[in-house]
This record gives C-alpha cells, structure tokens and sequence, in this order.
C-alpha cells in the first residue's frame, strides 16, 4: 500500500543490504538489526529480494521503489517536503486612540 507520509526510495538492482544502507544514508548494521528481527539472515554483500526489501521498508517506515532497469545506477532518495504553510491573514491593527496614553495618568 502506498502512503503518502513516508519517503520513496528509489533503487537499482542488484539490491544489497549495502546499497540500501547508501541510499538511507546509514550504516549497513544498523539495518542489519531490522532484518534480523524479520528472520532474514544476509550478509552485507549479499542480494536480497524484492519482498525482503518491501517488509523492511515497512518496518522502517520508507517506500521503496525497485528501477527495473535504464537511467542512473545510483540509487538516490525523494524528499518529503512539508505542505505550504497557509496564507497569512491581516491582522487588525490598533486605532491610534489605544496606542497613546491617556493624558490623566501621566505623571507630573
């Protein structure tokens, strides 16, 4: 399922724990321990499948996209911008009378 709240990540195959690593932009240990806690037991070098890459991004909250072919070799990450904030409204100044003091609290 798609969610439009996560990153997309787009990669080249061969597809390898490293090159996952690369494309987030983190160590490939760090990702090791969310393999392992899917029972999915490579070493960093390794190919890893399709669907092994699908259930970790959705362990680690990331869309994956696999480039079946053509273009860069590099795989490379789409930011998520945030929405534009909405349009300033005018604030309602204050009449002159409330900006100058009253003359009877002066003191003399």
């Amino acid at each position: 399922m798609l969610r439009f709240d996560r990153p997309i990540v787009f990669l080249k195959r061969p597809i390898t724990v490293i090159s996952v690593a690369e494309a987030l932009g983190v160590k490939p240990f760090e990702l090791m321990h969310d393999l392992i806690a899917l029972e999915v037991f490579v070493a960093p070098p390794q190919k890893i499948e399709d669907s092994v890459v699908h259930a970790l991004g959705a362990r680690i909250g990331v869309d994956f996209r696999i480039d079946e072919g053509g273009g860069s070799s590099k795989s490379f990450v789409r930011p998520i911008l945030p929405p534009p904030p909405p349009p300033l409204q005018e604030r309602e100044r204050p009449s002159a009378a409330a900006e100058e003091p009253e003359a009877h609290n002066l003191p003399e």
